[in-house]
């Protein structure tokens, strides 16, 4: 049984998609995340089905903090229950599943075998084109752009705290003070509802007093079956107890791809919501909650040649770098170069654009807040900046949203928010969505 308290958490091919598409397919050396809604279509559905339940879905186009985001993503699914007699006393209940790293390319590849996840796929019907992240994106539970909800880097310096944050180090994300907004399990908590967490970014700080009922804290070596028992579970409890906001994630797709290759990833996670899906059906609780799936960014390949060396630019005792990588975040030691800096940088290499803070585009929402440093540089795809000689790992994540395909029509993620608490009956907490979103969501 999980712990009482908690832990925190996209279109045609171009160039370079090709070139990450032809690594994977000869290394296995990438992969991806992505999002995206998508549904059955009652054509597809016998009469039975339509009766019992309806599906969302939304493909996503993607881009995240760490890395590059190329190419059409994974799929969020919203299965909504339609009102047919749920098992005796279950609330309306949302479940939330990450798959991080998994892009839509992935599931035309005959290489892999995933029944369940192209099981539920081959049903949907595409009601969006894209899903937007927010820059650089940890946005899902909250409604909030980085600049707003505070964690805008997985590493990131506070001046008022004179302390740096890493997603790495379990003290500072167990630290209440570093996470802002409200996440949707306070919401829930505060409200009277329970919420149970199985890893997700935040989830074991205490925020605003609350933390999840039930909880277990990050352990990367925790299998995928130990957490699908977990979540189930805490399904079995007794009505009084037993959660209606829950998530579930699963990391090695977007592991395996930094280093490695997804494929023996990818089916993991497949087994895994297999065994889920399994649970669920014999609970009868399959037909009666609402279960969002959902992966939060794209991945790009990296080669030795994309490389941008800081060093070769600027005297590195001048600056302290916070974050290198697609996005690269400097704090001057001497206040006052940071504009001489940026016209250095900015001139340096025609595949990095330097910014001051204040002059990053409005489009990131990414200059209100003070963890974001004087100085940031965004890479063009498929190139990074680093701070050292290393060789750059196989594939990354984290630049600019427009980068690459442009999608038609797109739905953002500041906006699942709102919808989880739309379905659970919530009054949401101030946030970055709108509601008109939401709602054109719930009548598809």
């Amino acid at each position: 049984m999980g712990s009482r308290g908690a832990y925190a958490t996209l279109g045609g091919a171009g160039d370079d998609d090709a070139e990450l598409v032809q690594m994977v397919a000869q290394e296995e050396s990438c992969t991806g995340r992505a999002r995206a809604w998508c549904g059955l279509s009652g054509s597809q559905l016998d009469v039975e089905s339509q009766r019992r339940r309806r599906w969302l879905m939304i493909t996503t186009a993607l881009f995240f903090l760490a890395a590059v985001l190329v190419l059409i993503g994974f799929v969020l699914v919203v299965w909504q229950y339609d009102g047919e007699s749920p098992p005796e006393g279950l609330k309306t209940t949302v479940l939330l599943i990450s798959i991080d790293g998994f892009r839509n390319e992935y599931l035309s590849r005959s290489d892999v075998e995933m029944p369940h996840i192209r099981s539920l796929i081959q049903q949907g019907v595409v009601l969006s084109n894209g899903l937007i992240a927010s820059f650089p994106s940890k946005t899902v539970v909250t409604g909030l752009y980085p600049e707003s909800h505070g964690i805008v880097s997985n590493t990131m310096y506070d001046p008022v705290f004179n302390a740096t944050f890493s997603i790495r180090d379990s003290k500072q994300v167990t630290d209440g003070r570093w996470w802002g907004g409200e996440p949707l399990w306070v919401t829930a908590e505060k409200q009277g509802q329970r919420a149970g967490t199985y890893f997700w970014p935040g989830s074991e700080a205490k925020i605003k007093g609350y933390r999840p009922s039930y909880y277990v804290p990050y352990n990367g070596a925790t299998p995928y079956e130990s957490r699908v028992n977990q979540v189930l579970e805490w399904l079995d409890y007794g009505v009084d107890e037993r959660p209606t906001f829950l998530t579930l994630y699963f990391e090695g797709v977007d592991t395996q791809g930094h280093y490695y290759g997804p494929n023996s990833a990818i089916e993991a996670a497949d087994a895994a919501l297999g065994k889920l899906i399994s649970g669920l059906k014999e609970r009868d609780m399959f037909d009666a909650i609402d279960i969002i799936l959902v992966s939060d960014h794209g991945m790009t390949a990296l080669s030795p040649e994309r490389v941008i060396r800081l060093q070769d630019y600027i005297n590195p005792a001048t600056v302290r770098v916070i974050n290198d990588g697609p996005v690269l975040m400097i704090i001057p030691n001497n206040l006052g170069d940071e504009q001489q800096l940026v016209n250095t940088l900015q001139n340096a290499h025609p595949n990095m654009s330097a910014y001051l803070k204040q002059d990053l585009p409005a489009r990131f929402h990414y200059n209100d807040n003070r963890r974001i440093t004087p100085i940031v540089g965004v890479m063009d795809l498929g190139w990074v900046a680093l701070n050292s000689n290393a060789a750059p790992i196989k594939g990354d994540h984290g630049y600019d949203p427009e980068s690459g395909v442009k999608i038609e029509k797109s739905f953002q993620n500041i906006e699942i928010y709102g919808l989880m608490a739309r379905i659970l009956g919530l009054t949401p907490a101030a946030n970055n969505g709108t509601l008109a979103h939401v709602e054109a969501v719930l009548k598809q």
